[in-house]
């Protein structure tokens, strides 16, 4: 079966439209991965802090310290698991964004082998149709996952200047 030169100069034009909101994925992958990667550091520096602060109250219920740094010592513990909590929420929202921008990806990789297969089998139109949708609702959905966590972002700051204003007022009373 001889395919005409102009249907070939429909198909590459069509075939390179799922190439760009690729390469636009990738991108988005690459930012997403990199505050992914920071957030994690963060979270294993929360753990680090976590666990010396178990030491130091193990330290001074050891030694009968006063019940007032004991009771700081748990205040601050406390904090560090919520922080760890709302960290933790953060990085879960990035890691589903990820995922379904990877599985936008591969729609679109699909989307792009199907359409020159279109030429040579014309019931695959219906497949590529689907895979294009499902690759744009992939994005979509990948896209959902990144205004949550961005929503959520200044959270443990919030929290954390808060837990410091409450102790320094605690303090100069």
């Amino acid at each position: 079966m001889e395919v005409a030169s102009h249907i070939w100069a429909q198909i590459i034009p069509s075939s390179v439209v799922p190439v760009v909101i690729i390469s636009a994925c990738g991108l988005l992958c690459l930012a997403f991965y990199n505050r992914l990667a920071y957030i994690v550091t963060r979270l294993r520096s929360l753990q680090r802090e976590r666990l010396a602060e178990y030491k130091e109250i193990f330290r001074l219920e050891k030694c009968h310290e006063s019940v007032l740094r004991r009771q700081l010592a748990r205040q601050f513990l406390d904090f560090l698991e919520g922080q760890t909590a709302d960290v933790l929420k953060r990085a879960r929202y990035l890691q589903r964004c990820i995922f379904w921008l990877i599985v936008c990806i591969g729609s679109l990789v699909v989307t792009s082998l199907m359409i020159g297969l279109s030429v040579f089998f014309p019931a695959v139109d219906v497949v590529v149709l689907s895979f294009y949708v499902l690759g744009f609702f992939a994005l979509l959905y990948g896209l959902s996952f990144a205004v949550r966590e961005i929503l959520i972002a200044l959270k443990p700051i919030e929290t954390e200047s808060g837990f410091v204003e409450q102790l320094i007022k605690n303090e100069m009373n």
